[in-house]
Order: C-alpha cells, then structure tokens, then sequence
C-alpha cells in the first residue's frame, strides 16, 4: 500500500477485500504524510478490523474529495470557498435528495436539480461529493449540476481531479479552458458561450489546429451553445476538416442557421428534387419526388453521404436535404400553406420520409404551423413534444374530452416534456382508458404498466391528490393494474414531497 494517491490505496483495499486478509493481509505504508501515518497506526490490530478501519478511513477521505494523501498537515491549508450568492436548500429538500441517491428515485434527480434552479436554490452541502461524482458519470447530470452546485461545489470540485469538469465556474472558466482535461476544457468552453459566444468562438479557433480529430468533434459541438450567424464562417471552414465526424456536426450546426450558405444549397437542391402542382378548380394539388443521383464533391462536404445508387440510398440524401430546409422556404417558394402542401404529398410513395424530413426542420426551426399540420397527418410524440406548452395541453385536453383515447395515447407514450397541472389532472382521470390503449399496443401487460408508470413523470404531483379516481375504476379489479396505481400513487407522492419542500423554502 506504498502508492501515494488514494485512490490506488482504495483499489489495493478492495483487491485485498475479494481475496480475503488470510490470503493477502492489507499492506500498511510508512507514515511519510497524514493519511499513511494514520493509516500506519492500524498496525499490530486484527487483519479483519484493519481493513474495516483502512475502509472506513479511505472511505471519508474520497468522499471529503482528499484526492491524494501528500500533503502535509502542517501545510498552508486551501483558501475558504467564496461567499454563496444564493440560499441552499432546506433540510427537507436534502432529505429528497438523499432518496433520490439513495437509487429508488434516481429518476428524479434531474427533475430535482431542476427544481432548485428554478426557484434559485443550490444543492445541500453535505452531499456535493456525491452530486459531483454523479456529474463525473453522466453529462446531462453535469450539465444540470452545474447550475445548482455554487461557490462551494467548484472550490471542492478544485480538490479533486475527478471532478474538475465542475471546477471551471465564473472567472476560472478560461483557465480551465487552457489547463484543464477534456471533460473540462468542454464544460468551460460551454460556460463561455453561454456568457460571450464570440469569445467561446475566438477560444476554439484560436486552439483548433492544435487539437486531435476527437476533440475538435466534441469541442465542436458546444457551439451550439449561443449558436448565432456570426458562427457561419468558422463552421463552414470546418467543413473541409480531415474528420469526418468533425465535417458531419459542422453542417449540422449550419443547418441550424436559417440564412446559412448551407441552407441556400440545401434549397438549391431541394428545389431540383421536389415539384409542387397547385391544384385548381376540380384538379388536386400534387407533389413529385425525384431521387437525388450521385453525391459530387460539393454534396458530401455539405454533410449529404456518399455510397451506391441504390434506391434506399437515395431516399436517405432525399430526407437529409429536405430535413435541412427550413419549411417556411416552401410556402413562400410555392405560394402554398403548409396544409395545402402535406395534403399534395399525401399521394405520394414518399410521403413518410417527407413527413419526416420535415418533422425534423419544422422542429430546429420552431415552426409551428408545420408541427400542427404535421401532427394531424403522423400523431407521435416526436412532434407533440415539440410544440408550445399551451398548444400541445389544448390538443390533449380536446382528445381526451372527447373520448379518443388511441390520439391521446399516441402522444403519451412518448412524452418528454412535463404536463401543467389541468392537463395532468385529465390524463389522470383516463389513465384506466389510457391503460386499456397501452395494452392493445405494446406486446405485454408488463410493457403496458412501464410506459403508463413513465408517463407519471410529467404529470404535475399534486394530481395525487385525486388518486381515489383510479381505485374507483370500474372493470379495472386486474393485479396489473392493482400494482400499477400502487406505484403510480407512490411516484407522485414523493415527487409532491419534493416540490412542497424545495417550493416552500423559496417563498
């Protein structure tokens, strides 16, 4: 147990644990430091209470972020982490959060974080350890933890290098950029865009030669980040990039841009492959496809795959071109209405990959009269998700008052944005006749429970308070369903706990 970092005295620990102390007995080090001298004193005791003692010691040591056991006690100590500028939770909200690491609600982490950043309030102290460890292992956590972790959450993430992806807030974002390992040169160039995406910009290009294929795609991508018109130069430099991953996130960032170069090729093309017929009097508006032919060089630097002249393969640069064509452009281009145009296509062997294609560009570009007449034509949640709050809540209130049950479900089952509370409370109400749906789609009963309990998630908590709406079901007396609102009822029990906990210290 000679190694000077923690963690390996950790791993000889455990290796030593699955062997058994009879077959390996723990190895204590020389006290050179303040952990080897403690841990040195463990010698002499019985092998299997060294090793509880080494862990329990090791144990508190990786979790207080001591990443390394050279310093010395008598050492100028860190500086004291800067002053919090927002309140940290109540202890009722650190008892959520316990729960929810504790795996049983691990779901709701993020919903969690959300919550405190919505009403301006940052994890529980105690448990930033943890909560950086989490962000060390999944990056939509980081992300969201990021927001929530404060002053004292980045001077500790400072003391370990696990987790300096969180080190780099406020003023140390740009030296994170220049010393810090990939995971946070990405989040400080992600922080910096958010702040000054001319400066995020000038940062990468100033680094870009310097940098391999790999991480010029990730770095890349954080342009997303304040994505604006400016961008368009570096990004179309990119697209002559060795890497084809890096050339690949480039034009897809472009097609983002509405008045790109890019896009303006991309109508170009598209132009030569669709021809709209307006109807008139008697005779129906109409729509013909033509299949691209061969990728020439200009196709594939704009991101369009080159391969065979095989139908499949060129349905696939059809619906690449058309999903990176704003939609708008074939309204004023055709003097046609986005229904007027659906229904020409509806005729069409291509009408699925057009309504997908277009799926795709009405939703980078936020286009809402598409998405509804889309929704009319290919009903999912892809597309329902899409849409603003209060459209998407009256297109599900409408449904389910007037019984249709199978359009409702069609959009629930892929749900990924929260429901307000009477939207939720409608759904609640049918969630027997939803049930009943979710049986005759999915192939079994227990795949039917799983989506039914995912859609829980996005209801508002306090429609719990109507649970008696689903013990009073008629015809519903099946252990399935028994189980189900048993966990459903749960479910939303805790996460009103939650709210009520993180909401009432903001008030």
């Amino acid at each position: 147990m000679m190694s000077d970092t923690l963690e390996k005295n950790w791993q000889i620990l455990v290796n030593t644990a699955l062997l058994g102390t009879e077959r390996q007995p723990l190895p204590l080090p020389e006290p050179t430091d303040g952990l080897s001298s403690s841990l040195h004193k463990l010698a002499g005791l019985p092998a299997e209470k060294q090793n509880l003692l080494a862990a329990a010691l090791l144990g508190a040591c990786r979790k207080a972020a001591l990443g390394v056991g050279v310093r010395d006690p008598l050492d100028q100590p860190p500086s004291p982490a800067p002053a919090e500028p927002l309140a940290v939770c109540s202890p009722q909200a650190a008892a959520c959060l316990s729960r929810i690491l504790g795996n049983k609600w691990q779901q709701l982490l993020m919903e969690y974080l959300q919550l405190l950043q919505d009403h301006r309030q940052l994890a529980p102290t105690r448990m930033l350890p943890e909560l950086l460890d989490q962000g060390r292992k999944n990056l939509e956590v980081r992300t969201a933890l990021m927001k929530v972790i404060g002053e004292r959450g980045r001077w500790l993430a400072m003391m370990n290098p696990a987790w300096d992806y969180a080190a780099s807030g406020g003023a140390a974002a740009e030296q994170a950029w220049q010393t810090g390992k990939k995971a946070a040169r990405l989040q400080a160039l992600t922080e910096i865009r958010t702040l000054d995406p001319a400066r995020g910009r000038a940062l990468l290009e100033e680094a870009w030669k310097s940098e391999g294929a790999v991480e010029r795609a990730s770095l890349l991508g954080a342009l997303e980040e304040g994505l604006n018109p400016e961008d368009e130069a570096f990004l179309e430099a990119a697209l002559d990039d060795r890497s084809m991953e890096v050339r690949a996130i480039a034009a897809d960032l472009l097609t983002r841009l509405p008045e790109s170069a890019l896009v303006g090729r991309m109508q170009e093309r598209g132009l030569a492959l669709l021809k709209f017929q307006p109807g008139f009097l008697l005779v129906k508006p109409s729509l013909e496809v033509i299949l691209p032919k061969d990728v020439d060089d200009a196709m594939a630097r704009d991101g369009i795959k080159k391969g065979g002249g095989k139908k499949a393969e060129k349905s696939e640069r059809l619906a690449y071109i058309i999903q990176s064509i704003p939609p708008r452009f074939w309204n004023q281009t055709w003097k046609a209405s986005p229904r007027q145009i659906l229904e020409a296509a509806k005729d069409s062997d291509w009408f699925e990959l057009l309504g997908g294609a277009w799926t795709i560009a009405a939703a980078v570009n936020k286009d809402v009269e598409w998405l509804e007449e889309l929704l009319g034509h290919f009903p999912s949640g892809a597309i329902f998700n899409q849409l603003p709050d209060e459209r998407r809540e009256l297109y599900l209130l409408g449904w389910l008052n007037t019984k249709n049950y199978v359009m409702a479900w069609k959009v629930l089952a892929d749900i990924k944005k929260p429901l307000g509370y009477e939207a939720s409370a409608a759904v609640f109400d049918q969630l027997w006749n939803l049930y009943v749906v979710a049986q005759s789609t999915t192939h079994s009963e227990w795949e039917a429970n799983s989506e039914v309990y995912h859609l829980c998630y996005y209801l508002h908590p306090r429609v719990v308070e109507r649970k008696d709406r689903l013990t009073g079901v008629k015809n519903a007396s099946s252990s399935h369903w028994e189980g189900l609102t048993e966990k459903v009822v749960d479910l939303l029990s805790f996460r009103q706990e939650m709210w009520t906990a993180v909401i009432s210290t903001s008030k």
